[in-house]
């Protein structure tokens, strides 16, 4: 009697990916203002993070963050040894156009006070095409595995979209086979190469990334 009914299974499969398109159409339609940008997340162990826009008054933030990161995430980040933050690195990391230049930060309540524990940000090029920027992920070591990078590159990816920016491209060392598994868990990856060690992917931000692939109770740990 019951047998052509279909799942729960299929059911809520197809309501998740109804509620995934709606909330894409609803973004699409009303975006904030990029440099407004903040929204509330939950890791895995339940604690509380807040994703917000980069500010001009960050500047010191960054530089405890990046003192507290390890030689090797520095090293995967930058491509090479780098032992500090020069006055200008900061100017420019932290003050921002959101349009063709933008950064999200994501903060933890830690002690008493708001620390921030990753950075996620995307850069055009002077010479690049309008719909095209460089992508780029750091999550404090303290804190990596726990679904932080996955979910700054989700809300970096609404940015993006929201400010023409169809095509990100990834320039990830081979070693850091944790940033590439991020990003190769999206399903947005539309071409792969490399070369002298590094990896060069492109991705596209025109189909939101799956709900499965980018909440942090995702199967991998994420940095």
């Amino acid at each position: 009697m019951h047998g052509n009914l279909p799942g729960l299974h299929d059911l809520y499969d197809t309501a998740e990916k109804r509620l995934v398109a709606a909330l894409y159409q609803l973004e699409s339609q009303n975006p904030m203002e990029p440099h407004n940008f903040a929204a509330d997340e939950q890791l895995r162990d339940g604690t509380q993070l807040h994703i917000r826009a980069i500010r001009p008054d960050d500047k010191q933030a960054l530089v405890d963050l990046f003192e507290r990161l390890s030689p090797q995430t520095i090293y995967y980040r930058f491509h090479g040894v780098k032992k500090s933050l020069s006055r200008d690195e900061l100017v420019y990391l932290t003050e921002l156009d959101f349009h063709r230049r933008a950064a999200l930060v994501a903060v933890l309540h830690i002690d008493g006070e708001d620390q921030i524990v990753g950075v996620g940000r995307y850069a055009s090029a002077p010479n690049a095409p309008q719909h095209r920027a460089e992508v780029a992920l750091t999550v404090e070591d303290a804190h990596q595995g726990r679904g932080i990078g996955s979910l700054l590159l989700k809300h970096l990816m609404q940015v993006a979209r929201a400010e023409g920016i169809t095509e990100l491209d990834a320039f990830v060392l081979a070693e850091n086979r944790h940033m590439l598994r991020l990003f190769e868990r999206t399903g947005l990856v539309l071409q792969r190469s490399a070369a002298a060690g590094a990896c060069h992917l492109v991705m596209t931000t025109d189909t939101p990334p799956s709900a499965s692939a980018l909440s942090p109770g995702g199967r991998h740990p994420a940095p």
